[in-house]
């Protein structure tokens, strides 16, 4: 697996992002993201600053991270200081020796930081953008692409083996902490903590693993998923414990799974985020659950803050990863969500992830 990760080319993340300032004009990107941070350089680290020009990528970290960085960093011309001093007065000090007229700064910087480097850069004008590297995320590489199919296949591989044994009696903590195992065991993370809620806990979409037991004929909810390097899988099913099922949960279950099939037929690339979301959102809303979606079609996988949304004006692109999970949310009864990872290619889509799905586990 350690081949897979050292085949991404964070050389090639650095040459992107320095054609892309050249292409918009853009005479120099600063971020603190950490996230970002990493896809350019391969830092491995959790403080720290990027300047980034058309010309040149750098790295500024402090004297904790001087062996990390000497390790983790894989672009070949990125130049890492260590501060001296704190991290706005090395910014400052690195953007004055650069002679920068203009600092395009990452809009996720505090608002202390602004301030403190037009104190410092009280002649340099500041102005603050949407993430650069952000938008140049969304869209993988196939080095990319292939890291994020592995960790699909290990989701699907860990929900089967789970399944397995899930039974009468266990508890939701139980069954998380058995997910954990199963993928710290491969040497991977988790994406998040794993998700899992059974009876009416399924009502809350982000519910947290209690010591409840599972009980026939709850409705059961397990979302997970796999992560190397940064980039993860997610994967969610849920399902009747037993083989008695009530009508309103096959009801629920079956508008979720259609709305979730229609969605994913409509991943192509061109596609708008709001009219995906919206194909799901109408097809829960025909059939009484429009006020049970509580939350977005789905979010960008491996990079790119990217959201299906009633709101947003991203459209698909190929080389995109996106999750669709339509969710029905009952208070005090119960809820149901279905989630795969689908790539977008220039023909259509690939659906990631395969893992069983079923109205019932007996």
């Amino acid at each position: 697996m350690s081949s897979l990760l050292e085949k991404i080319s964070f050389e090639s993340h650095a040459e992107r992002l320095m054609e892309v300032l050249t292409r918009d004009g853009v005479e120099c990107f600063v971020t603190t993201t950490m996230s970002d941070i990493k896809w350019a350089t391969g830092f491995t680290g959790s403080y720290g600053a990027l300047i980034a020009t058309e010309d040149s990528v750098e790295l500024i970290t402090d004297g904790r991270y001087i062996v990390e960085a000497s390790r983790s960093v894989r672009a070949g011309d990125v130049t890492t200081f260590v501060i001296p001093m704190s991290l706005h007065e090395t910014l400052a000090r690195r953007l004055r020796e650069k002679q920068v007229g203009v600092v395009s700064l990452d809009e996720a910087v505090s608002v202390g930081m602004l301030h403190l480097l037009q104190k410092e850069l009280s002649e340099t004008s500041i102005l603050t953008v949407p993430s650069i590297i952000d938008k140049l995320r969304h869209v993988k590489d196939s080095a990319e692409i292939e890291l994020i199919r592995e960790m699909c296949l290990w989701a699907d591989e860990c929900f089967t083996e789970i399944l397995s044994s899930v039974q009468v009696g266990e508890t939701e903590q139980g069954i998380a902490r058995r997910i954990t195992d199963w993928i710290v065991g491969r040497g991977a993370s988790n994406s998040f903590s794993p998700i899992v809620a059974s009876g009416p806990n399924t009502a809350m979409p982000h519910a947290k693993p209690t010591m409840r037991e599972l009980q026939r004929g709850d409705l059961v909810m397990i979302d997970f998923g796999v992560s190397m390097g940064g980039y993860g899988s997610d994967l969610t099913r849920t399902f009747v414990l037993g083989s008695t099922v009530e009508e309103w949960q096959a009801e629920l279950w079956h508008a979720v799974a259609e709305a979730q099939a229609a969605a994913i037929e409509a991943v192509v690339p061109g596609a708008g985020c709001a009219e995906v979301d919206g194909i799901a959102r109408d097809i829960l809303r025909s059939h009484g659950y429009g006020d049970a979606f509580v939350h977005t079609l789905g979010h960008c996988l491996g990079g790119g803050s990217g959201k299906l949304s009633p709101t947003s004006s991203l459209r698909l692109a190929a080389g995109h990863v996106w999750t669709i999970e339509p969710g029905a949310y009952l208070p005090e009864r119960g809820g149901v969500r279905i989630e795969d990872d689908v790539e977008v290619t220039s023909e259509g889509r690939i659906v990631m992830t395969s893992a069983p799905r079923f109205l019932h586990l007996d």
